[in-house]
């Protein structure tokens, strides 16, 4: 009877051990393949709300790194369902989780903190200057000129005042940053002032007020900075007309809807840039447009009014509000 007694009480604790995510005395397994049979989620100060992250200025993007092929999450394997952490014991819950309260409105944005945020910028936004008339103004700004992750926001001239008209949102700007010497092909989102009207796209009509060109085969942004079409767009085989150029058509993605800004159009100076366009993002940095997430360009996109003579205005904090 005492035999029974014994094996039935160490039979109960070898059970309560595996309930509780540790492991037995027999478990021979390496800590790596035990810590694989754990559910999902529960890695030790990792988040369990999904697409939220718990390490402070790390993108909440699932599976998206501020560092390529690398997890932003410490002790988290990149591989879906797959961690990297070693087996957890009976302790681990007493470990307090990370914080996740979201980052301070002032908070400076930079090239591996997206911008989101819930609330405008309003300090910002109460010291931009009267843009020479303009009544709809998209500002593009950088915590530092060499970032490449950028805050959008937009704002509607009432009273005298800048208003958001929408919450802001993140956007990719050059590869290199944004410069006021923007040359062609250096990779940088030109930093200015600059007039939105037109809009063209290889998708259809979202339902904007400004001209809408429709792209067809054979559309070209011209981008040889020799050709006397450089920086126009141009229907037709190039001909011996040009020799660098975008292939519109081809750019289904970026372009399925796009908003021209009006850098370097008039007069246009040979070799300062060219094709500069509010455009639709994917997780890259670009060649000097600017670019966000679709569903927020059609949404700028509807707003945008040529009888309000838009503009849009790139640059930091401090030169923007100089």
């Amino acid at each position: 009877m005492g035999t029974v007694r014994i094996w039935f009480g160490a039979l109960v604790v070898a059970l309560l051990a595996t309930a509780c995510g540790g492991r037995t005395a027999g478990d021979t397994r390496p800590a790596t393949t035990a810590a694989m049979t754990r559910p999902v989620g529960t890695t030790p100060g990792a988040s369990t709300t999904p697409g939220v992250s718990s390490t402070p200025g790390v993108s909440s993007t699932p599976g998206v790194s501020s560092t390529p092929g690398v997890s932003s999450t410490p002790g988290v394997s990149s591989t879906p369902g797959v961690s990297a952490t070693p087996a957890a014991t009976s302790t681990a819950a007493t470990t307090p989780p990370a914080s996740t309260t979201s980052a301070p409105v002032d908070s400076a944005v930079t090239s591996t903190t997206p911008a989101d945020r819930s609330l405008a910028r309003l300090e910002v936004a109460a010291r931009l200057p009267d843009e020479a008339g303009a009544q709809q103004l998209i500002v593009v700004e950088v915590a530092d000129p060499t970032d490449t992750f950028a805050q959008l926001q937009a704002f509607d001239r009432v009273n005298g005042r800048w208003e958001p008209a929408f919450a802001p949102t993140t956007a990719r700007v050059g590869r290199r940053g944004i410069s006021a010497d923007r040359h062609e092909g250096d990779g940088t989102t030109p930093e200015g002032v600059f007039t939105l009207t037109e809009a063209f796209g290889n998708g259809p009509d979202p339902g904007t007020k400004l001209p809408y060109r429709p792209v067809h085969d054979q559309d070209y942004w011209v981008t040889d900075s020799s050709s006397p079409y450089y920086n126009t767009w141009q229907s037709g085989p190039p001909a011996g007309r040009w020799t660098q150029a975008e292939a519109l058509w081809t750019l289904t993605q970026a372009y399925h809807h796009a908003v021209v800004i009006d850098y370097n159009r008039d007069p246009v100076v040979p070799g300062r840039g060219s094709a500069m366009f509010l455009h639709v993002r994917n997780e890259n940095p670009t060649s000097g447009c600017v670019a966000i997430d679709l569903d927020r360009l059609v949404e700028i996109m509807r707003w945008l009014d040529p009888a309000k003579a838009p503009k849009i205005a790139t640059g930091t904090d401090a030169s923007l509000t100089a």
